[in-house]
């Protein structure tokens, strides 16, 4: 098994986990590749180069970017699983629910699991590592950072500690998270350093409210967004004119707002089960050729077939 995103299929659009079914919309995204949409509806009008669903789902047309009509892929795709839920029947792994970011069934499996020891932050003021937070809900990564491993935001803020007396103050919930990248679109440092894994696990929907990707980024890295509940969308912000930034995004119960200034390319892909909305500019999704230790990070897709077994 590995990431689909990694294999060609640069948007997965997966069946959606809360609130099932629900129709999702998917808005002016560029696919310079495949695209796998497990629940189509007419909300999608993105452009991908094909597209195919899975078996037994009824199809939608999109169109190239010519204006033509792209018809569904022929090609049978089997079924495929990503992870197994508490209470869900053994069908649900193979109806395209994706709980691959905290799942106490799949924990090995998990992003949280995979960003080994990770740099913690749970709103208290830290500066570690090219991780800093300042106490007041605002994070900020700098991916040029050499020390920087994995990231693990969690949601609600911390509890003081009862020790000394009287005890500070908590921290306030993290609300807004900045990812500095590198000013060149091709930063040969960058390329150089480890790939990281960035989880955001936020137990309440209305705590983290912008994520803001700055200048471009030459680092390969995973960004993981979970939510328990959908609430309002979150923007996630391109602060430069047709930035680069070399990424694979996986979200789960959160609906995101893409907000590029003109346009963007993102070199990886993206995979969720929420809403991708896209209010003015222009999405390119294109292929990362060189993962490397992307492939670990990433969560994977699996084949699932039946054999017949004789005892």
């Amino acid at each position: 098994s590995r990431s689909p995103l990694l294999s060609g299929i640069l948007l997965s659009s997966q069946t959606p986990t809360l609130t099932t079914p629900r129709t999702l919309a998917i808005s002016a995204i560029n696919v310079s590749g495949s695209a796998f949409v497990w629940t189509p509806s007419t909300s999608m009008n993105f452009t991908p180069t094909s597209y195919a669903t899975a078996e037994g789902v009824t199809p939608v047309t999109f169109a190239t970017s010519g204006g033509s009509t792209l018809l569904m892929s022929n090609f049978a795709l089997p079924p495929t699983a990503t992870n197994p839920r508490t209470g869900d029947p053994i069908t649900s792994l193979y109806i395209g629910l994706f709980d691959a970011i905290n799942n106490s069934n799949a924990a090995a499996n998990s992003s949280v699991a995979k960003a080994t020891t990770p740099i913690l932050v749970d709103g208290s003021a830290i500066s570690s590592s090219g991780v800093v937070c300042d106490g007041n809900g605002n994070v900020t990564i700098t991916l040029n950072t050499a020390a920087l491993t994995n990231v693990h935001i969690t949601g609600g803020a911390p509890t003081p500690s009862p020790s000394p007396s009287p005890a500070p103050p908590a921290a306030l919930p993290i609300t807004t998270l900045t990812i500095q990248g590198q000013a060149a679109v091709n930063d040969v440092t960058a390329d150089g350093l480890p790939s990281t894994l960035i989880v955001v696990d936020q137990v309440a929907a209305s705590s983290l409210t912008t994520i803001t990707l700055t200048q471009n980024n030459s680092r390969r890295f995973m960004l993981a967004v979970k939510r328990d509940s959908l609430g309002s969308n979150l923007p996630v912000q391109f602060t430069t004119s047709s930035a680069t930034w070399r990424m694979l995004l996986e979200i789960e119960n959160t609906n995101v707002q893409l907000t590029p200034t003109g346009s963007a390319t993102i070199n990886g892909g993206i995979r969720s089960d929420s809403n991708l909305t896209l209010p003015s500019g222009t999405l390119n999704l294109i292929l990362e050729s060189d993962p490397k230790y992307l492939d670990r990070l990433s969560s994977r897709a699996a084949w699932v077939e039946n054999y017949i077994y004789t005892p």
